[in-house]
């Protein structure tokens, strides 16, 4: 979870820098790292190639709601397949159509990277809380270790 507690961190220090392309690429990285992280807790393999099938993840909620209270877990998926669809478009732009990232990406998706990647974060650190033998069930307890260096409420339009 360090991990992707730092890429979120970044994608607020670029967000704030109004890079905007680089913010959205450091949100999907903390959204990558945060579902592995799940994947890890379900102690299901992560696929190599950085993304993962519905049936992949279907095996991790079947183990997951097993321990934890968390609702929604399905977002999680959903996030996760939108903004890695968008990963390399915001590295590269659209190669052959010849348009950088910077033209594609303004602050309005950035801050929905951010949103984004802060939601599945949290519920990744959540799952960690239930599911691990130490704190199991213990979620609404457990003020998380790693926390971002903003809230929510900083991230303005």
């Amino acid at each position: 979870m360090t991990h992707a507690c730092n890429k979120l961190d970044e994608g607020k220090v670029q967000f704030d820098k109004n890079h905007f392309p680089e913010a959205i690429s450091a949100c999907q990285e903390c959204i990558e790292f945060s579902i592995k992280a799940v994947f890890h807790f379900a102690e299901v393999k992560f696929p190599p190639e950085h993304t993962f099938m519905e049936e992949n993840f279907k095996r991790v909620l079947q183990k997951i709601r097993k321990c934890t209270k968390q609702k929604d877990l399905e977002r999680m998926y959903m996030i996760s397949a939108f903004w890695s669809s968008m990963y390399g478009i915001a590295k590269y732009g659209c190669e052959k159509i010849g348009v950088g990232p910077e033209r594609l990406f303004k602050k309005r998706e950035a801050w929905f990277a951010l949103l984004h990647a802060y939601e599945v974060y949290d519920q990744a650190s959540n799952i960690y809380y239930d599911c691990a033998p130490e704190y199991y069930g213990k979620s609404s307890h457990v003020k998380t270790v790693l926390t971002p260096n903003f809230s929510l409420s900083d991230l303005k339009l």
